[in-house]
């Protein structure tokens, strides 16, 4: 029920595990995002600096939310920087499945 709470109208998240899901959410997007404008496409070739530029440049994927990614050093008690490093570090892991 957490993932995409907007859509499953869960009023309250608890437990890091719900957490997780809600911050993680988004920034699973952002960084296929980030790796769909790379010339060559492929998650492998994406770095926490490649991510952090494009999370300052608020046109690029202006539609993912931000402050539910943010959430992470609140919620979760881990730093923004470290938080997309785990992601992207997991998501390099299963590229294949992913398709990047």
């Amino acid at each position: 029920m957490s993932h995409n709470r907007i859509h499953t109208n869960l009023a309250e998240l608890e437990g890091k595990m719900e957490w997780s899901l809600e911050t993680c959410d988004e920034l699973t997007g952002f960084i296929v995002a980030v790796t769909l404008v790379r010339p060559e496409k492929l998650l492998a070739s994406v770095k926490l600096e490649s991510v952090l530029k494009k999370w300052k440049n608020k046109e690029f994927a202006k539609a993912v939310d931000r402050l539910q990614i943010a959430q992470c050093e609140e919620k979760l008690g881990i730093l923004l920087n470290e938080f997309i490093q785990i992601s992207l570090s997991a998501m390099q892991e299963h590229h294949k499945e992913l398709g990047l």
